[in-house]
Formats: structure tokens, sequence, C-alpha cells
């Protein structure tokens, strides 16, 4: 489960930086299909440790010397 919670939060990242829009304004402009299934991954409470983890994790290997 985690590797797919990594890859979840890169995409959206990377969904984020190349549109340049708000996280209001992205899922605003999402299919109702898109929005089900960010919060199928990311929503439930099950997966709230992977989630976690993998976003920790996302954040560690993404630092650019800050």
């Amino acid at each position: 489960m985690l590797p797919t919670q990594y890859a979840n939060i890169g995409e959206t990242k990377k969904r984020f930086k190349k549109l340049n829009k708000s996280h209001n304004e992205i899922y605003k402009d999402m299919t109702f299909a898109e929005q089900q299934l960010q919060f199928n991954l990311q929503g439930n409470l099950m997966k709230l440790v992977p989630t976690l983890f993998a976003a920790f994790i996302y954040k560690i290997q993404n630092q650019k010397g800050e």
C-alpha cells in the first residue's frame, strides 16, 4: 500500500507544479471520477498510516536543501 500512496503523492505534487494552481482550484477542475479516486486513496482511515509514511518519505526524498 505504501508504494501506491507514494506514487499518488508524487503525481499530485507534479500536477500542482505543472498547473500552477492552488489545491482547491485543482480539485475543482477534476472530474467526479478523479475526485472519488483521490478521496478513496487518501481519505480512508484504514490507509491513514501508509499515507502518513508515504508523505514523510516523499518529503525527505524531495527536499531541496532547505
